[in-house]
């Protein structure tokens, strides 16, 4: 017969025999999820890695060359305007054509930084976006350890931003000039009534 005695002097022995050690358990569970987490990182950076600086900067680099030509279409056309108009009204080598092809000038170099910091606002925003998803992905295998669920996660996002990007075309970035000279060249223009006579009226 088993006493009290027993059981605090060693009869505890029998019962716990054969009972799981779930330290040692939960210990094996974390160092196997610590591996598959590690696993998983190595394969999510290693399909990110082309997301590097060289990479940002020929997205900058893609606009600049999809902006400009656009830019130099417009500006040809503005000018070729510009100059008819100036022929048109007797004005060629006068003080009003070299204002207006300074004023051309300048804007061409507004409007080509303009550009330029259009082209790094981009990279920039997609920089944060693929960032973005790439934590994403990193926070699901933190949770479930599946390092493969991550790695075609990883690839199919990756895929998806190595697509040939898409630019939306320019707007007339000449507009305003355009407007000014058009006013500009209505002020210019003789009042096709003659000057304007004004009646006096006495009571």
């Amino acid at each position: 017969m088993c006493t009290v005695g027993d059981i605090f002097s060693g009869g505890m022995t029998s019962i716990t025999k054969g009972a799981p050690d779930y330290e040692k358990e939960a210990s094996k569970a974390a160092t196997r999820k610590n591996k598959l987490i590690k696993q998983g990182k190595a394969q999510v950076e290693s399909t990110f890695a082309p997301f590097d600086n060289d990479y940002y900067r020929q997205r900058v680099q893609a606009y600049i060359n999809y902006a400009l030509p656009q830019l130099g279409q417009q500006y040809r056309g503005v000018s070729n305007a510009m100059q008819f108009g100036y022929a048109n009204r007797g004005l060629r080598g006068s003080s009003a054509e070299q204002q207006g092809k300074s004023k051309l000038g300048t804007e061409m170099a507004g409007r080509q930084q303009t550009i330029a910091d259009e082209g790094v606002r981009q990279a920039q925003e997609l920089q944060r976006e693929i960032e973005a998803q790439k934590t994403n992905i990193m926070s699901q295998l933190y949770t479930a350890a599946d390092p493969a669920s991550a790695a075609t996660s990883a690839v199919n996002v990756a895929s998806s931003f190595r697509a040939p990007s898409t630019f939306t075309p320019l707007t007339n970035m000449f507009s305003d000039l355009l407007n000014t000279y058009a006013a500009n060249k209505r002020l210019e223009e003789p009042n096709p009534w003659g000057t304007p006579t004004y009646s006096t009226f006495s009571s």
